[in-house]
């Protein structure tokens, strides 16, 4: 008993963690990266550089990118290599012999004269040829300089450090220098000067600037060999140069340097844009000499800010109207309103932006999110005036403006203007600004048109269907014959478009939700495999599907059923099942319907699962009547949290109760038919014995309660996430469970006990000339308010906050157990062995 009653006394410091439905609302919700929390289908990729991703508002870490995908500036360096060489070299052997081939490699068959493994490399070939000696030698310096970068690297040679290895980088770069001033071609001068400018920053890195240098001040070097030159190695060593003027502390230069390095090179941008302080970024602005240039420290400022960055837009393209960052600079601001205005209604996640700016112990969130939300609003109006005074360009091409004007009205809610807008679009605009165009007309549809109709219907599917067809054809499924091909053949596009078209998915399903349409909402949600704030089931990055003998499996079996146990009602669970069985189904039912369907007695458990939330026990019996009868032996969690005896039994008064022992098939079939008897007995004006009938009735809704030991009845799972649990119940299986909306919907039912107490209350006063069964009335009564208490008053408590007192009900109730009832075979086993009870 003593175990028993420490059920009733449970911490009251639980963590109150509700994931609201998707209305603005308080919301703690999982750890996710920025992009994953933010809504966007103005698509960020649209006529930028690949190189540029890290910088787009919506995208992650700058560091968690290739810094150059496509390469650009590798190709530059080829290009110039085929130029010096002048001669029949093929392209993809330079790119191997450069990038490709191991440094130990090319040194080891130099020394042994073994080329078996490079032979057939033209570049190599070349090199070879005693009249090119001096390439050669160049080369071969370059390959050292690799090698000395990956020892800097290597963890096993990382402790021997000592001696031999820094004199083997002075020697290099002595070595180096005497190259450089030896050689007469000015193309490998400059090549030697990078080395050299390269080896001494990668020394500078590892220890102080000042332990080894070569023999010229690198400064100089760069200043004599590569200043002002127009070639790949002259803008790389900008990011090298850059930390020598630290020395002299002349961090004009060092940005100056570092602001090149950014515009000039692809490769090393975010390597720059990081090593860049945000406070000396307006101070540059007077030290840089070209319009340009100021228009690139504007770009830098906007970057660096996550808010309203209107006024650096508006410079930039003041200063520089071909400013290349243009389209970058507007898209992220677009981003950014899409977050702001959008990011909560349709995935449900706060913008980043704001969602401190209250606190969370107070009601003023939605208050909250009205005020910024008009903000951005006005922002928005402001914002899209001034693209409208901007003029189609090389670096802003009319398709993209258009796109860009006819997506802000969108988000202001002016659908009729941004068709206008979209209808200025040629038909003959490249690929990728079409598919934006499409992507805005369907948005508008959605919102001009009447979107339960068949006709309109069928015009969403006939476009989407369109839209995922020009996304294959501008993101081709290529496999690359060699390493060299697989360079240059991303397969970022392809994931983009799929992001893409889930983020129109989730679009369509709130909007649909909005109209009622349940099942059509749900299989748009189940579409789109996309992270919302919303349960689905497992943890939030668990797969939904995995392919097992070329079939596709669900692996996550709740998330078959996640979407309608939040919003579907009992007869739309019937139209779900209606339309998955339809042999005739539409081409709009068609493209909406799932790779796999939910299984249908999972949709029947859920069904009668509804039907017991709502009473209606009867009907919930005839629909647990159609599955087999061990399902709930065989699937999911039930044999683990479903009782298999029956639920008239008392947590606390485990004794004299008739059935309380007898096993029986773990079965929701044979509990609804328990729950039926029951509720009909209460029914029965002449029942003689109606006392008991009620107190029966009131153990059994009790225990499908949160607190009962067949809460399965009620919910699919129970974890720490959800109101008031303890965080180790039940090992925390089902990880980050949460019952919402539900769990608002049913909050005094489930959580509160209340038609369980209201049934004891029932059988209490039925059972005046009873003593003995008033007072295990008066005992659950007691254990409701308790645990209602618990759940949905102390849940909300800070750990080291001090507990409230209980409240004056519960007081009174164990008041009145012992005022009334002490003499009770009832209190007495309770008071003798719950000696807390007498507190």
């Amino acid at each position: 008993m003593k175990i028993a009653y420490r059920k009733l006394i449970k911490s009251l410091s639980s963590i109150l963690l509700l994931l609201s439905p998707f209305t603005p609302s308080q919301s703690c919700g999982p750890d996710i990266m920025p992009n994953e929390g933010r809504f966007c289908v103005f698509r960020p990729e649209m006529g930028q550089k690949a190189a540029w991703t890290p910088f787009f508002y919506s995208e992650e870490w700058l560091n968690s990118y290739t810094a150059d995908p496509e390469d650009t500036d590798y190709r530059r360096n080829i290009r110039e290599w085929l130029t010096y060489l002048n001669t029949p070299v093929e392209e993809s052997d330079v790119y191997e012999l450069l990038y490709l081939t191991d440094p130990d490699d090319f040194l080891y068959a130099h020394e042994t004269g073994n080329w078996e493994k490079l032979e057939t490399n033209t570049f190599v070939q070349f090199l070879r040829k005693p009249e090119n000696q001096a390439v050669m030698t160049y080369m071969l310096n370059a390959k050292q300089n690799e090698f000395i970068q990956q020892r800097w690297t290597d963890e096993y040679a990382w402790g021997d450090l000592a001696g031999k290895d820094l004199n083997l980088v002075e020697n290099y770069q002595q070595k180096t220098e005497a190259l450089m001033e030896k050689t007469t071609d000015a193309f490998l001068k400059q090549r030697y000067a990078f080395l050299l400018i390269r080896a001494s920053w990668d020394d500078s890195q590892k220890y102080s600037s000042d332990v080894i240098k070569a023999g010229k001040d690198v400064r100089s070097i760069y200043n004599q060999y590569l200043k002002g030159k127009n070639t790949i190695v002259a803008d790389w060593a900008n990011i090298y140069i850059a930390p020598f003027y630290l020395e002299n502390c002349d961090t004009l230069r060092y940005h100056y340097a570092l602001l090149n390095a950014f515009d000039k090179t692809e490769e090393k941008k975010v390597a720059a844009y990081t090593r860049m302080y945000k406070k000396w970024l307006p101070d540059l602005l007077t030290f840089v000499p070209t319009p340009h240039e100021k228009a690139v420290v504007y770009t830098l400022m906007s970057l660096r800010n996550p808010g309203k960055a209107l006024h650096e837009l508006k410079s930039a393209s003041k200063l520089d109207p071909q400013l290349s960052y243009l389209p970058l600079l507007i898209t992220r601001e677009i981003n950014k309103l899409e977050d702001w205005l959008l990011s909560p209604s349709v995935l449900n996640f706060d913008s980043f932006l704001w969602q401190e700016q209250y606190n969370y112990e107070t009601d003023q969130y939605e208050a909250v999110y009205e005020k910024n939300r008009e903000k951005d609003l006005e922002y928005l109006r402001m914002f899209r005036s001034f693209l409208e005074t901007l003029r189609p360009s090389a670096a802003l091409p009319g398709p993209y403006l258009q796109n860009a004007i006819a997506h802000l009205y969108i988000l202001e809610g002016n659908f009729e203007k941004a068709k206008k807008a979209l209808n200025e679009i040629s038909p003959q605009s490249a690929p990728e600004f079409l598919i934006q165009k499409n992507i805005e007309k369907i948005i508008c549809t959605a919102h001009l048109a009447d979107i339960t109709s068949p006709e309109t219907k069928e015009i969403l599917a006939k476009d989407l269907k369109a839209l995922e067809k020009s996304y294959k054809a501008l993101y081709p499924e290529i496999k690359p014959k060699n390493e060299y091909e697989m360079r240059y053949y991303q397969d970022e596009g392809r994931d983009e478009w799929k992001d893409d078209m889930d983020e129109l998915y989730v679009w369509l399903c709130r909007l649909y939700q909005e109209k009622g349409e349940t099942v059509t909402a749900g299989l748009l949600y189940m579409k789109a495999k996309i992270l919302v704030n919303e349960y689905d089931g497992g943890g939030y990055y668990s797969m939904n599907y995995y392919e097992e003998d070329g079939d596709t499996v669900m692996a996550n079996l709740y998330y078959s059923i996640a979407y309608p146990d939040r919003y579907a009602s009992p007869e739309q669970i019937d139209e779900w099942m209606k339309l998955k069985h339809s042999p005739q189904k539409t081409a709009f039912e068609k493209y909406i319907s799932p790779e796999k369907w939910t299984s249908d007695e999972m949709l029947l458990d859920l069904k009668g699962t509804i039907l017991i939330r709502l009473g209606r026990y009867e009907e919930a019996c005839n629909t647990f009547a159609r599955l087999p009868e061990d399902f709930w032996e065989k699937t999911y969690e039930f044999k683990h949290y479903l009782p298999a005896t029956s639920i008239r039994y008392s947590p606390i008064l485990p004794y004299n109760e008739e059935e309380s022992g007898k096993k029986m098939k773990v079965s929701k079939a044979r509990i609804a038919k328990e729950l039926r008897e029951l509720s009909e007995a209460v029914k029965k004006p002449d029942n003689p014995d109606i006392a008991k009938a009620w107190y029966d009735f009131g153990l059994a809704l009790y225990n499908i309660t949160y607190d009962g030991n067949a809460w399965m009845m009620f919910s699919y799972g129970k974890s720490s996430r959800e109101l008031g649990d303890d965080y180790w119940s039940d090992d925390c299986r089902f990880a980050f469970y949460d019952f919402e909306p539900n769990a608002t919907r049913y909050r005094e039912e489930y959580y509160g006990g209340k038609k369980a107490s209201d049934a004891f209350q029932k059988a209490y006063t039925f059972a005046q000339n009873n003593p003995e069964l008033a007072a295990k009335a008066n005992v659950m009564m007691f254990v409701c308010a308790m645990e209602s208490y618990q759940n949905l008053v102390a849940a909300s408590v800070d750990y080291d906050a001090p507990v409230p007192d209980v409240p004056a009900r519960t007081k009174l109730l164990k008041y009145q157990l012992k005022k009334r009832f002490s003499g009770t075979r009832t209190y007495e086993i309770l008071s003798s062995n719950c000696l807390d009870f007498e507190e």
